[in-house]
Order: C-alpha cells, then structure tokens, then sequence
C-alpha cells in the first residue's frame, strides 16, 4: 500500500474531516479493479453503487489509505452515484485520461487497487464538517473539497478552491 501524506500544517483541518467521517461511518469499499491500464469498478463498488437509489442528492468521495485512515483525492454529489461512476468517471478515465482525468489517471497510477470509495445519501448527512455551516449535499461538497485543499497533496478538485 502507497502512504498518501498529509500536508504539512495540515492535521487540524484533517482532524475536522475525520471526525466529521466518524460521526457519519459510511460504508467504504475498494473502487477499481485495475485490469492492465484499465479502471474498472469493483465488484463491492458496483454493489454499494446500485444500493444508491432513493431519490434525492448523494455525497460520494474517492480517496485513498494514508495514516491509518484515508485522504480524500475528490469529493462529488450526485442524483445517481451508479451512473455518474459507471458513464462518466470510469469512461473518463478509460479514454486515456484526456482532459480532467489526465491528472485523475497520474494521481490513481499505481494506486488503482487501494482506492476507496463512500457515498451518503442526502438523508444520511446528520451534521456539516464545519459547525454553523448548513448540512446539504453541496454545502457539504464544499466544505469537505475546503478541507481537503489544506491536507491532501493529491486533491482533485478545484471547485470551491481559489485558483
């Protein structure tokens, strides 16, 4: 297993995120089966992707193992987590990475095999990370992608980040 550090300075806002995940413990699975240089999803992922069917928003996050834990490596929402992974990230990552997934394909290299992944239902998400902040789905999103900047080297996402 790669060890994915956290940021130097970086603990505190790690410490929010942790715990924030431990007052919700979603479910994690392994994501990827890697075949040769292909992505393809896991069979537990494909399971708790297809359990994803209340109507409604969903949190999901891709992260990877690091400190006895996970950092987060993207944070997104979604109506339908299944088709969002199986129609739009795996077959972008699947195209060569062109594009966005360039750098997804350059942060999961060697990796593909240990990634995670959690998805909560919009009904799931008892409290924000951040106290005073609202609990929806893309508040949620921001505050966790907000966090992540400040400890995770391999984040992905841009939104919500100042470029």
């Amino acid at each position: 297993m790669t060890e994915v550090l956290i940021k130097p300075g970086g603990e505190e806002k790690f410490g929010i995120y942790r715990n924030w995940f431990e007052r919700h413990v979603p479910t994690m699975t392994e994501l990827f089966s890697p075949l040769g240089d292909l992505f393809i999803l896991s069979i537990p992922a494909r399971t708790l992707l297809a359990e994803c069917r209340r109507p409604g928003l969903y949190l999901y996050v891709m992260a990877l193992p690091s400190a006895g834990f996970h950092v987060p490596l993207y944070v997104g929402k979604s109506q339908s987590p299944s088709s969002r992974w199986s129609t739009g990230h795996v077959a972008g990552l699947n195209k060569n990475g062109m594009g966005s997934y360039a750098g997804w394909r350059r942060a999961l290299a060697g990796r593909g095999a240990e990634t995670l992944l959690y998805v909560l239902h919009e009904s799931e998400i008892v409290e924000p990370p951040l106290r005073g902040f609202p609990r929806t789905v893309g508040a949620v999103e921001y505050q966790l992608i907000a966090l992540a900047t400040d400890f995770s080297a391999l984040l992905l996402n841009s939104e919500g980040v100042a470029r």
